[in-house]
């Protein structure tokens, strides 16, 4: 039997679909049999597969190890245990039995989006594999929260079940406080908190915002962020932004729609900008940085996280390129 628990970026989404992204190689009528046999439970109960997921929702596949691995296409460098250590500059910022937090590099994914993929998950599974001495745990690590894969920055991991659910409520309901940094193209940006309709474009795999309801970003909702100048140079400036809903690419999004796109990036950013920023200051990915994460006091959070903050150290890249693009704290 594997629990697993919904995080916030899996939200919102058909039971079966999330039941495909897990069991990749199981046919529909497998998943709709196990469904009908309660061999596959949401929160305890019978599931059709048609119910929409919300974050900490928990799956309980009541399945054997072997067949779970089966169909979850486990890549052979994971189930033989070559995966067994961190990239160097990834690092552990917290460690107990029910959470481990640590600093995602740049251009790693967060969670696997083909079955061949290597992503942090991966990563860390491998090496709590290696540390046990390549026992299986009985709940795979699972992250509560995900990154783009060309941000670097903070990612929660449950270790238990309790600690994936744990970490999933305050996170969907906003009582961990997120922060990320920033490097944007502008110096004109006005501290406050900006709310805007957005609308999502699968096609494209990006969202298109709008300050008018449309019947399409109606059904989507609005995006709001916090904006905060820390320091402005003479074409760029270093900002800190407060995601006050989840939706996805937000502050990449946001910014660009606001006017002050995120140096280099590829999706929503100037091409021309970024060209100039590859070329001149080497600049190739966008500068954006999951810095600090601050737990609620005691009450809303479990007594060993109760109100303590992790940052994660800016990288190199984002270091050199305040340097060049002459930002100072």
């Amino acid at each position: 039997m594997q629990e697993l628990v919904v995080n916030e970026s899996e939200s919102g989404q058909r039971l079966l679909r999330y039941l495909n992204r897990h069991l990749k190689e199981a046919p529909d009528s497998f998943l709709y049999k196990m469904l009908r046999k309660k061999n596959i439970t949401l929160n305890g109960k019978r599931a059709a597969g048609s119910e929409k997921t919300a974050a900490g929702d928990i799956v309980c596949l009541y399945l054997s190890d072997d067949t779970i691995r089966k169909f979850s296409g486990v890549p052979s460098c994971e189930s033989d245990g070559a995966v067994r250590k961190l990239p160097d500059n990834c690092d552990i910022l917290y460690r107990s039995r029910d959470y481990l937090f640590v600093s995602k590099p740049a251009g790693i994914l967060s969670q696997k989006a083909f079955r061949d993929d290597i992503s942090l998950t991966e990563l860390v599974r491998g090496y709590l594999r290696a540390e046990q001495k390549g026992s299986e745990s009985a709940y795979p690590a699972s992250p509560a929260n995900r990154l783009d894969r060309n941000t670097s920055g903070i990612i929660l991991f449950g270790l238990t079940a309790r600690g994936t659910k744990t970490l999933t409520g305050m996170l969907a309901d906003r009582s961990a406080d997120k922060r990320y940094l920033a490097i944007v193209s502008g110096t004109t940006l006005t501290d406050g908190v900006y709310s805007v309709f957005y609308t999502k474009d699968s096609s494209r795999n990006r969202v298109i915002l709008s300050d008018v309801k449309t019947e399409s970003s109606e059904e989507s909702g609005k995006m709001t962020t916090g904006f905060r100048v820390l320091c402005r140079g003479r074409s760029f400036s270093l900002i800190e932004a407060h995601l006050l809903t989840g939706r996805p690419h937000q502050i990449r999004a946001h910014l660009a729609y606001l006017g002050y796109p995120v140096a280099g990036d590829p999706k929503y950013g100037r091409r021309e900008l970024n060209r100039t920023l590859s070329d001149r200051y080497g600049i190739t990915r966008q500068m954006l940085h999951s810095w600090k994460i601050t737990f609620p006091g005691t009450g809303d959070a479990p007594s060993e996280l109760a109100g303590k903050v992790f940052e994660a150290s800016l990288p190199g890249d984002m270091v050199n390129a305040m340097k060049l693009l002459e930002l100072t704290l």
